[in-house]
């Protein structure tokens, strides 16, 4: 029976390198700027779309979320056990270190930033309030 070792390969090894120190510096730039412009501009875009858009774009905004957990019990039950660990796994890494990101960086809410900010009632979170 052959051994597997599961080694890394350089060029993974770089890339999170590379996006460790990109996610660093952005967000050593966004904690310490105001909102720039051109962010100012799109969310107010975004901000002002029509409410019947909400549903496609809280789809989009959850997509990588509640859906990972139903093709991580796919692959279960198609006896890929390895697949859903470390996809469950991912998951988990992803959801942490975006939390620790929004703890280090600190920026406040768009409503607390910006003016003219539509609170759309169909987010999970905070509730809405006028």
């Amino acid at each position: 029976m052959v051994t597997r070792t599961h080694r890394p390969s350089p060029a993974l090894l770089v890339s999170l390198a590379v996006s460790t120190g990109l996610l660093v510096a952005v967000s050593a730039a966004t904690r310490s700027r105001p909102v720039p412009l051109w962010e100012r501009d799109l969310f107010t875009l975004l901000n002002h779309l029509p409410a019947g858009l909400a549903p496609a774009l809280l789809l989009v905004m959850q997509g990588g979320s509640y859906p990972a957990v139903f093709v991580a019990a796919a692959a279960v039950i198609a006896g890929r056990v390895g697949t859903a660990w470390k996809l469950l796994l991912a998951g988990n890494l992803a959801y942490w270190l975006t939390v620790a990101v929004k703890v280090v960086v600190a920026r406040q809410r768009p409503a607390a930033l910006l003016t003219e900010v539509v609170r759309h009632c169909w987010e999970p979170s905070p509730p809405c309030a006028p």
